[in-house]
């Protein structure tokens, strides 16, 4: 089962859990359905929010700049406030920062034989 692990941003605000960079194994991009098997595997259920759904963060004027974006100044939070949520990443994408959120569900591989 995959825990929480110590968050510790680098200079640019990023990071990353361990798996999920094992997931990721130096691939920018991994399909839906790699996506899905992974969560099921591991009983999560995973979410992201982006910066763009925080519009009144001074990172969006940055973006929209076009200059290097420090993710350090954008803070942490789980898409809602059920205890659970734990970080997989928080880093800057092709398509803008993003923050991606894990939750156990243990009902994710209920039924199932793995």
């Amino acid at each position: 089962m995959i825990q929480p692990e110590e968050i510790q941003r680098n200079s640019d605000g990023m990071w990353t859990h361990s798996a999920w960079e094992a997931l990721f194994d130096d691939r920018d991009y991994i399909d839906a359905d790699e996506l899905d098997e992974w969560c099921v595997t591991h009983q999560l259920v995973v979410e992201t929010r982006t910066l763009e759904e925080d519009p009144d963060s001074p990172l969006i004027a940055q973006l929209d700049a076009c200059e290097p974006v420090d993710l350090s100044a954008w803070p942490l939070q789980p898409p809602s406030e059920d205890p659970g949520w734990f970080l997989l990443a928080i880093i800057d994408t092709e398509d803008g920062p993003v923050q991606t959120w894990a939750y156990s569900d243990t009902k994710a591989t209920e039924g199932s034989d793995g």
